[in-house]
Order: C-alpha cells, then sequence, then structure tokens
C-alpha cells in the first residue's frame, strides 16, 4: 500500500517536471572557443571535403578528424588522412592548448614549413605529419617540447640539418626523420635519448660523416640509417651486452669496419648492411640471433659462412658480390695449400718472379676494366635519360667500373648491377638496358620522373636476378615476360602507376622468393597460380591496389613468411592462409570485405605481426591467439563479440586494436 502511493507521488512529481522544466539534454560539448579555432583551421585548409562536416551549428566534439575527453570536452586530437588538406599548416593550430596528438598523414597538399605556432602546444605528445609536401626544416623548438614522445616527419621533403636539441627530449620514444633531404651529420646527442625502447629511423635522406660513438650508448630497439652517405665505424652500435636491439639497417652507405671482430646481441631479428665497404669474416656469432631478415651482400667480406642458427635460411643474394665469401648457401670453399709449410716455400720463388717481372716489364697499371661495348651501352644510357646529374661522371674518358652506381665483376669486369637512387632520370627506361646481358641486378629507387612501362628489351636480361623499379612514374601493365625470366629471385614494382591484371606466370618463376607489387592500381584477382611459388619464406606484397574476388584457396598450399594483400577488394574467405603448422610471421589483409570465423583459426606460433582490421570477420578471439609472441595484432572494425583471452601478448595492445567490434569485451576493453 506504501509502495503504491510513492509510485503515485512520483508519477505527479515528473509530470510537474516535465510541464514546468525543459532540460537541455543535447547541450553542446565542445567547447566554444576550440569550435572558433576549428573552424578558422578548416577555413585556411580551403574548406577541405574531408572537414565538410565541420558547422558552426553542430558539436565539434562530433567531428571527424576531432577527439574532445570524455570528461573536459578539452580537444587533446586533431587528425586527417588520405585527404584534400591543402596549403601551410594553419597558426591556428597552436591555440588549441590540450591537443596532445596531431596526426596528417598522406596529404600531398600541405605545403610550406611546420610553423612555429606549434610550440605553444605544451601538452603536445605525438607530432605524425607524413607523406605530405613539407618543407623547410626540422624546427629546432622541437627540442622543447618537453612531453613529446614520438616524433614522426617522414616522407617530406625537409632539408638542412638535424637539431642537436631533439636529443634532450625527456619522453622521446620514436624518431622517424626517414625519406626526406636531410643533411649534415647525425647530432652527438642521439646517444642521450632517454626513452626505453627507442626508434630511430633517418633514413633515405643525404646524411654524411660518422655515426657519432655516442651513439654506442643507447640499446635503440630500431635503427635505420640506411640510403645516406655515412662512412666510418658502427660497430659500436652491436654489443652482445645489449637487450632491446631487435632492428638494424645500416645498408647503402660507406661504412668501414671489420665484422670479424663484433658481438652481436640475442635479441637482433633483422640485419642489413648490404652495399657498404665492411671486412673481415662472418663471426659465428651471428649463429646466436633469430633471424628475420639478414643482408651483408655488396661488401668486401671474405671466409667461409658460418653453420648454424638461421644463416642457411637466407638465399645466395643475401652473401653475394664480397670479396671472397663462401659456403652455403653460397658455392663450397675452394681448397687451401695443404698446410702453411707448402705455402712458405712458394714464397722465394714468388719474390724472385715479382723482381724479374718489374725489371724486364713495365706493364700498364691503368689499363681500363670497363669493356668497350658496356661503356657505349651505358653512355647510350644517360642520353636517354637526358644526361641526369646522378650520372655526371658518366665520362667517355674514364672508367666505367668506376662510374657512379655501376658494378662491375672484379675478375670479369662484366658490369652486374645498375642502380640509381633519389636522383633525376627522366623519360621512358632506354631499351639499351636490354643490351647488358652480364646485368644481375637493376634497382631504381625514388626517380618520380620515370616514365612510360617496363620495356621489353629487359627481358634479354637471362642473368638478372633483381628488379627493383620503386616509387616512379612507371605506368603500364605487369608485363607477362617476366614469368620467363627463369634466374629471377626478387620483383619489387612499389609505389608505381601500374595497370591491368597480374600474370599467372609470375608464380613459374622457379627461384623467386619476393614479389612487390603493391601500392599500384592493379585490377582483378590473385591469380591461382600463387599457390605453387617454389621459394621457400616467401614474402608477397600485394596491397593498396584494386584487386577483387575471392583469395584462390591454392594459397593456402602455400607457406608464406609474410603475406600482405590490405587495402584491396578482396572478400570471402582467408583463414585457410593460416594453420598451426605453418611458419607464417606477418599477415596484412586489413581494409577488405573479408568474411570467416576467426573462432575456427588456427594460428601458427611463429606469427608475430596481424592486422585484419576494416572487414566482416565474425566469431570470437580463440585463446590460440595467445600463443604467438605478436609484435603487432589488429581486429578493429570487425563483426568480432566473446570475451578477449587472457594471456600472450593480447593484453599489450591498446583499445584501438580491439573498439568497433560488434560485442567484444575484456581488457583492454571494457568488462564483459
Amino acid at each position: 500500500m506504501k509502495a503504491s502511493k510513492l509510485l503515485s507521488s512520483l508519477f505527479l512529481t515528473l509530470i510537474l517536471f516535465s510541464t514546468f522544466f525543459k532540460p537541455s539534454f543535447s547541450a553542446e560539448l565542445c567547447r566554444a572557443k576550440d569550435k572558433k579555432v576549428l573552424l578558422q583551421i578548416k577555413k585556411a585548409f580551403k574548406n577541405p571535403y574531408i572537414y565538410s562536416g565541420w558547422d558552426s551549428k553542430s558539436d565539434c566534439c562530433d567531428w571527424y578528424g576531432v577527439k574532445c575527453d570524455e570528461k573536459t570536452h578539452q580537444i587533446y586530437s586533431l587528425f586527417a588522412t588520405d585527404g584534400d588538406l591543402s596549403g601551410p599548416i594553419p597558426p591556428q593550430v597552436g591555440d588549441l592548448p590540450y591537443l596532445e596528438d596531431i596526426h596528417f598523414h598522406k596529404q600531398p597538399n600541405i605545403t610550406g614549413p611546420i610553423p612555429f605556432a606549434i610550440s605553444k602546444l605544451k601538452n603536445l605528445r605525438s607530432l605524425i605529419i607524413t607523406n605530405t609536401g613539407l618543407t623547410g626544416r626540422v624546427p629546432d623548438f622541437l627540442g622543447q617540447m618537453k612531453n613529446l614522445d614520438f616524433i614522426s616527419l617522414s616522407f617530406n621533403s625537409l632539408t638542412g640539418t638535424i637539431p642537436r636539441s631533439i636529443g634532450l627530449l625527456p619522453k622521446l620514444g620514436g624518431l622517424l626523420l626517414d625519406r626526406n633531404k636531410l643533411t649534415g651529420p647525425i647530432p652527438d646527442t642521439f646517444g642521450d635519448f632517454k626513452g626505453n625502447d627507442f626508434y630511430l629511423y633517418l633514413s633515405h635522406n643525404q646524411l654524411s660523416g660518422k655515426i657519432p660513438a655516442s651513439l654506442g650508448r643507447k640499446d635503440f630497439t630500431y635503427i635505420d640509417l640506411s640510403r645516406n652517405r655515412l662512412e666510418g665505424d658502427a660497430s659500436f652500435l652491436f654489443g652482445s651486452g645489449k637487450t632491446m636491439i631487435q632492428h638494424v639497417d645500416l645498408s647503402r652507405n660507406l661504412l668501414e669496419f671489420d665484422l670479424s671482430k663484433v658481438k652481436f646481441p640475442k635479441s637482433l631479428i633483422f640485419l642489413d648492411l648490404n652495399h657498404n665497404k665492411i671486412k673481415g669474416s662472418i663471426p659465428t656469432g651471428l649463429t646466436v640471433p633469430e633471424f628475420q631478415q639478414f643482408n651483408v651482400s655488396y661488401n668486401r667480406l671474405c671466409g667461409k659462412i658460418p653453420m648454424g642458427g638461421n644463416l642457411q635460411r637466407f638465399d645466395y643474394s643475401a652473401y653475394f658480390h664480397n670479396r671472397c665469401l663462401c659456403g652455403a648457401p653460397l658455392p663450397k670453399c675452394k681448397k687451401r695449400f695443404k698446410d702453411n709449410m707448402e705455402a712458405s716455400k712458394l714464397l722465394p720463388t714468388l719474390f724472385l718472379t715479382l723482381i724479374f717481372f718489374s725489371t724486364f716489364f713495365k706493364p700498364s697499371f691503368s689499363a681500363e676494366r670497363c669493356r668497350p661495348k658496356d661503356k657505349k651501352v651505358l653512355l647510350q644510357i644517360k642520353k636517354a635519360f637526358k644526361n641526369p646529374d646522378t650520372y655526371s661522371d658518366w665520362d667517355s674518358k674514364s672508367d666505367c667500373c668506376d662510374w657512379n652506381d655501376v658494378f662491375c665483376d672484379v675478375k670479369t669486369h662484366q658490369i652486374y648491377s645498375l642502380s640509381a637512387s633519389n636522383g633525376n632520370l627522366s623519360g621512358p627506361i632506354p631499351p639499351q638496358v636490354g643490351d647488358l646481358p652480364y646485368l644481375q641486378e637493376i634497382d631504381f629507387h625514388k626517380l618520380p620522373n620515370i616514365t612510360g612501362p617496363i620495356p621489353f628489351a629487359i627481358s634479354k636480361l637471362k642473368n638478372l636476378r633483381t628488379l627493383t623499379i620503386t616509387y616512379t612514374g612507371l605506368t603500364g601493365p605487369v608485363p607477362d615476360f617476366l614469368g620467363q625470366m627463369k634466374n629471377l629471385e626478387y620483383i619489387s614494382l612499389v609505389f608505381n602507376s601500374l595497370t591491368g591484371t597480374i600474370p599467372r606466370s609470375i608464380a613459374q618463376l622457379p627461384k623467386l622468393v619476393m614479389l612487390r607489387l603493391d601500392r599500384n592500381k592493379l585490377t582483378g584477382p590473385i591469380p591461382d597460380t600463387f599457390g605453387d611459388f617454389k621459394g621457400i619464406y616467401f614474402n608477397l606484397y600485394l596491397s593498396h591496389n584494386q584487386l577483387s574476388g575471392k583469395i584462390p584457396a591454392s594459397l593456402g598450399r602455400k607457406d608464406f613468411t609474410s603475406i600482405h594483400l590490405s587495402r584491396n577488394r578482396l572478400e570471402g574467405d582467408a583463414s585457410f592462409l593460416f594453420g598451426s603448422g605453418k611458419t607464417l610471421q606477418e599477415v596484412d589483409l586489413s581494409r577488405n570485405l573479408l568474411e570467416f570465423d576467426l573462432s575456427k583459426v588456427k594460428f601458427p606460433k611463429s606469427l608475430i605481426f596481424m592486422d585484419l582490421n576494416h572487414n566482416k570477420i565474425m566469431g570470437s578471439i580463440p585463446t590460440g591467439m595467445t600463443v604467438p609472441e605478436f609484435q603487432m595484432i589488429n581486429v578493429s572494425y570487425n563483426r568480432l563479440c566473446g570475451k578477449i583471452p587472457m594471456g600472450g601478448n593480447l593484453q599489450r595492445f591498446d583499445y584501438s586494436a580491439y573498439f568497433h567490434n560488434r560485442c567484444l569485451c575484456g581488457a583492454p576493453l571494457p568488462k564483459c
């Protein structure tokens, strides 16, 4: 009775409240000052379509590219990817005082320098401006922004030297300045970075001088200094006592040190030293790390490759073009003298022979090594490319074996490698390239003015093992004739504008271990022959194209090392790519239309990278996913349900690896 009277009173109270009061349940969360600033930013960026939802009548906390704190409603993140922002970064960005994150990616029409106004953002933790038209210097004021823990300015056109002050940031854990036009030395303060698990990327610049010895004090996790003009020693970057270092890329520099004296940490899984002047032999200590990637080619190494560890896992291209390396996977070592005594008996005879030779003969030690036919062809190639500065030392009066980007065999003087990167080569690839019959390697990188199709003349190069043409203006199809070039081991045609379908014949190449066709405009299905690749430890990259249809079930027969099919229009099942008995390490199937039940998939222990985001994958996360030691995982934006299993590395990743699913719950998401 009392309860019913109480209910009547509550009912009357609600009627009274609703009659005389009109509460605003739609009160705007956005701070008025912040909205004003955002609208100024939109206007400065020329009202881009990507910000079309930024309207003065709506709540800015709901706008695309804006994130507000749930409690304070202060804007803490501003981002835009793959959009049409145009012009300099507006100074008004500095008038959002609580910003912790700026992320502009793949905005080629953003121009000008990084504005000084950003220095006002005392709370900024992450500054990411990548794949834009940014110019100017890396600003010194970044060194004063003490809360920065991540800086990425990759794939821009920044110039000048790197500020020393950045090395003093107390919280910085990652610095990515790769793929710019930076010059000068690496600052010696970079050995003083405080952050654990530090990532340093300075590759694809024009840095010069010696690597500061101070960097040896830092136990980096990742360090990539490749494709610069660095010289001298780098052995101090290693050390058996280091425990964090996993990834080192020093390739394509002028470094000189004795590899046999280096102590390598067990934690190392990626080591690329190719195209330097490194001497000595390969130490047995290199059999200890469990390498996933290893390359010491194009150096001055000698001696037998040690047996054991993962060293025989890689094919000969990881070792070739050294002075006198031998042993698996290279040819067997030649027999030496029976003993040192027999060798010593020969020394007097050799000495007398040298005296006789020098007395009665005057050999021409300056005789040109370059074959005349090869020189003629190279000069034709230079002319066809409109006499670029990159080939300015290609002169008819000098030895072509000494020319920039030309490599000759030490014994035969036949040209086996032709390369060019970050230069001003212009026009189609000349058909004369096919007139260098002993070419084993073509490597053209970051040459946007190379245009037209891949010439048929390349099919004449029967010895070609590596074909790399990346970041150019190449158009036309992936040529079918590549499938007839039986010595090809590595094909990379990344970041071009290739169109049409992928030839089925490529799968017939018996030695191929790497195929990279990502970031083009390829259409049609993945060939069903791609399950027949013969190479062990095969890497397949077809991402960022317009491929469609189902992934052929035949690919399930192949135990890939890495397979990247992201950002296409692929649909249907992909579960057969996995399997508990495989040695698969990397899988990226993100941003497709794939549908399969994740709970039924068996995952290999070897898997360390898996990205399945933005698909239609259903089911739950199986407990089998606690077994692999994942370094990266993302299953967001799918249709998964159930509790995330505890264990392994699954709780190492934050909520963004799991959010936007149908009903996933449990750490790092909210409790079930």
